[in-house]
């Protein structure tokens, strides 16, 4: 069922296969700046109480420092609800073998908004391939198919 929630087209079935069997993505080529994608606004303006944009960021470092700005705290509660409000956390980062490929590994510091925990690289998948990704979030149950996508800014 969880592949079906990552799966949107038929060019999507063939990143996940290739996702699934070949070598984790470098570091590098993941590290970037990331913001929400337009459908993702969309999402949280129409069902999680958000008038705008939050103005979200991930910055991902290649020496595994992460920053976390204004996250829609859906991610965080454990349900996918939210309040309509934002966190922000700092911590590391790593990828992670999941199961339907990689994902990206949180271990956020206490000292911000952002719970302090350790987010599961299975919560935060990596989709795309050759250096061009980007993260998805699953919002509480990946039944529910919502999740917040996040493209990496061109620099």
């Amino acid at each position: 069922m969880k592949a079906r929630h990552l799966v949107r087209s038929p060019l999507l079935v063939l990143v996940a296969t290739v996702g699934c069997s070949g070598p984790p993505p470098a570091v590098t080529d993941v590290a970037g700046v990331y913001h929400l994608a337009p459908d993702s606004v969309v999402l949280l303006q129409h069902k999680k109480g958000f008038a705008s944009s939050p103005g979200s960021e991930i910055r991902l470092s290649p020496d595994g420092t992460a920053v976390i700005s204004a996250l829609p705290d859906a991610y965080v509660d454990g349900h996918g609800r939210g309040s309509g409000k934002v966190v922000s956390g700092s911590g590391h980062w790593s990828i992670e073998k999941v199961r339907s490929g990689y994902g990206v590994t949180f271990d956020i510091k206490s000292g911000g908004t952002m719970p302090r925990s350790v987010y599961d690289g299975s919560s935060v998948t990596i989709e795309g391939r050759g250096g061009h990704y980007r993260l998805e979030m699953i919002l509480g149950d990946p039944d529910t198919h919502e999740t917040l996508e996040f493209v990496r800014s061109e620099s």
